[in-house]
């Protein structure tokens, strides 16, 4: 969603000062207006975008005669978000963050799950420990390390488990796989 002209045209121009653009929060929230002044300061101005929408929908107001946030002041955000940003400089270009793209932390997601499931797969496939014959079932007494017997060089220094702790873990990570590619 882009900023709507009507919104912008609306807001009342800051005396000294030019508009010279705007963006939208990344959450679609507040509309922020870029107000360098002549004399090279300015600041950043907010806006609350449902309250601009509500008050240029109504067709009471007269906006041709004055700006919406006279007609409505809950326009300027008060609280937590700043009605002003100052800048400290001359604001020619603004951008604002998106969210967090849920698409993007679900491929993310994917992505270490596929990884952990290779390894617990490797881990099986190579059996550095010996795990099948030295220790087998998860009850079966701790076992202690040996040197990897692929000759791979390891950091993991305690408990190597058991293979059907190993077949449990993997078995984990495939069905958290398997809730992923299902939705659920």
């Amino acid at each position: 969603m882009g900023p709507n002209p009507k919104l912008v045209a609306a807001t009342e121009p800051v005396p000294g000062s030019l508009t010279n653009n705007v963006a939208l929060s990344g959450d679609g929230k507040y509309l922020i207006g870029s107000y360098p002044t002549l004399s090279g300061g300015g600041s950043a101005y907010v806006f609350d975008v449902e309250e601009i929408i509500k008050t240029v929908e109504n067709p009471a107001y007269a906006l041709k005669t004055r700006a919406v946030e006279k007609f409505n002041p809950n326009i300027i955000p008060t609280g937590a978000i700043p009605a002003v940003i100052a800048i400290g400089g001359n604001p020619l270009g603004l951008v604002a963050a998106a969210p967090d793209d849920p698409c993007l932390t679900l491929i993310e997601k994917i992505i270490a799950l596929g990884k952990e499931l290779k390894k617990r797969f490797d881990d099986l496939r190579l059996d550095d420990q010996d795990l099948y014959n030295r220790r087998y079932e998860i009850t079966d007494p701790p076992v202690p390390r040996i040197p990897p017997l692929s000759g791979r060089r390891t950091t993991v220094t305690g408990d190597p488990g058991s293979w059907k702790g190993h077949i449990k873990k993997y078995n984990e990570v495939k069905d958290d796989l398997k809730k992923i590619a299902q939705g659920t």
